[in-house]
């Protein structure tokens, strides 16, 4: 059976979720904020935690940047979102920074969940908003369908 799944809202407690349990650990996904995306009185909370700047910057309409950590160098390059070789010392020394949206996000965990990508058996953690319980394999998942449309790194 082949499910159609669209997400049409996303909290920021969602979000927070997401890429605090995305980038815990991992070994290959990193997130910034881009010069001027974290700006405004919607922000000045300064207590808030990374990720729930990560997730205010995205529900503001802004984007974030996902650096993939195992580019290789400037043409490893996956998906289809707008990407760039970013590099802090010089040119073999850098990683491959993809811009994402909110609504890139939606799209790309409506993805996973109608073509299968994310576990079946997970699925409910995704979509209950009592539960969004899933550990980092299963959010790493979820953002390489946001970030590259398909599962890169097994």
């Amino acid at each position: 059976m082949k499910i159609k799944a669209e997400v049409t809202e996303i909290t920021k407690d969602d979000l927070v979720n997401l890429l605090c349990t995305a980038t815990y650990l991992s070994n290959w996904l990193g997130i910034r904020i881009p010069k001027g995306n974290y700006t405004g009185t919607e922000f000045e909370n300064e207590n808030d935690c990374k990720e729930e700047k990560w997730a205010k910057v995205l529900l503001a309409g802004k984007e974030l940047y996902a650096e993939d950590h195992y580019a290789e160098d400037m043409t490893d390059i996956y998906g289809s979102l707008p990407h760039k070789w970013c590099s802090y010392k010089n040119p073999d020394d850098g990683w491959m920074r993809y811009a994402f949206t909110l609504e890139d996000v939606k799209k790309g965990l409506g993805k996973a969940l109608s073509e299968g990508g994310y576990p079946a058996e997970c699925a409910n953690d995704l979509m209950n908003p009592d539960s969004a319980d899933f550990d980092l394999n299963e959010a790493e998942l979820l953002m390489q369908y946001i970030i590259f449309g398909e599962e890169i790194y097994a």
